[in-house]
């Protein structure tokens, strides 16, 4: 069965792109990409199209890509965000059937953050008859599946898949006595300058502890510069020289070794977000602390890996035996066999 691939260009994409044409035909899968490829450099691949900076860049590959997409068996809409990926499908709704969204997460909860402006009200007024009939939603978060439902009123399947290999546990050896090992409590807070992050109120939770020895590690390299200005100033304010303020970009690696200095990670998001940090940490036997009745909250819970409740936070860690029970299911289901798994079945649904 031959699928086409609809792909805004980001990190993750070029990866994905290798990993399928390595694990699975490359005849029955082709990808139309758009975005910032100077960026993001595509792999040299004959069934790789690039459409231009945006989806209809171009006119001439854009017909080819509606044809593609009525002739292939399966489309797949890596992410669904904007108005032109609404026109694409509104042009073309017979197709939706065959439609498989990979929820990124920003293109499912801008329903619930997006501000309430007349593009918005147009963009999901575009939206909605094209989720509504849209046949499959593919997430490893049943939740953000539920969410969809509730919010679009559609009757899609659900598929389970972890989507990328940017969410492929990758084992780290870490010193792990460079974490704590001065006595000092390491807490990270947050994983970018996203105002969803909401700092200001974690740092009411957290100050019951700013006079313990404890370092407030907080990454703001990517997002909003202004809420960064802010985030940085009240940490200060409030912490001193125990608050760390991650402002300029990190090599992976250096940011893998900070990771491993962790003691405790505090997420404050009410939205799935962060996951590829939450992964990383759980995997290197950390604790993480998370808001209850978030959709990641219930996947942890789904899967039985431990986190804790944000709003009974305490310098506490979990135990030996729960870190390492966390460490082995991290690795089971973050691994590249069970992604290689999950992408079968839907490749093949």
């Amino acid at each position: 069965m031959s699928t086409v691939h609809i792909c805004p260009l980001d990190k993750f994409i070029p990866s994905f792109i290798e990993f399928v044409n390595e694990k699975f035909d490359p005849d029955e899968h082709t990808f139309w990409v758009y975005g910032d490829k100077v960026r993001f450099a595509l792999p040299p691949a004959d069934n790789v199209h690039y459409l231009g900076a945006d989806l209809f860049g171009n006119v001439k590959p854009t017909l080819k890509l509606m044809k593609a997409i009525q002739r292939h068996d399966r489309v797949i809409l890596h992410s669904f965000h904007g108005i032109k990926m609404a026109l694409l499908l509104l042009l073309t709704p017979w197709v939706l059937k065959k439609c498989y969204w990979f929820i990124w997460g920003g293109d499912l909860y801008q329903y619930q953050i997006g501000k309430r402006n007349f593009k918005w009200r147009l963009t999901e007024l575009l939206r909605r008859p094209a989720i509504k009939r849209m046949g499959n939603f593919v997430t490893y978060i049943k939740g953000d599946y539920e969410l969809a439902k509730k919010w679009y009123g559609c009757t899609g399947r659900w598929h389970e898949c972890m989507l990328y290999t940017s969410n492929v546990y990758k084992k780290n050896v870490i010193d792990e006595r460079a974490a704590g090992e001065d006595g000092k409590t390491t807490i990270l807070l947050g994983n970018s300058a996203d105002p969803t992050n909401n700092h200001f109120s974690a740092f009411d939770i957290l100050e019951t502890y700013k006079n313990e020895n404890i370092e407030l590690v907080v990454p703001l390299s990517y997002g909003n510069k202004r809420y960064a200005a802010e985030v940085v100033a009240e940490g200060t304010r409030r912490y001193g020289e125990k608050f760390v303020p991650l402002t300029d970009f990190m090599p992976f690696q250096h940011y893998l070794a900070l990771l491993g200095k962790v003691d405790i990670a505090v997420f404050n998001h009410h939205r799935q977000q962060a996951m590829g940090n939450t992964i990383s940490l759980l995997g290197l036997k950390k604790t993480v602390f998370l808001n209850p009745g978030t959709t990641q909250w219930d996947f942890f819970q789904e899967k039985n890996i431990k986190v804790l409740d944000l709003q009974t936070f305490s310098l506490r860690s979990l135990s030996a035996a729960e870190k390492h029970d966390n460490e082995q299911k991290i690795e089971a289901y973050f691994s590249a066999e069970n992604l290689t798994a999950q992408l079968k079945a839907v490749f093949t649904s």
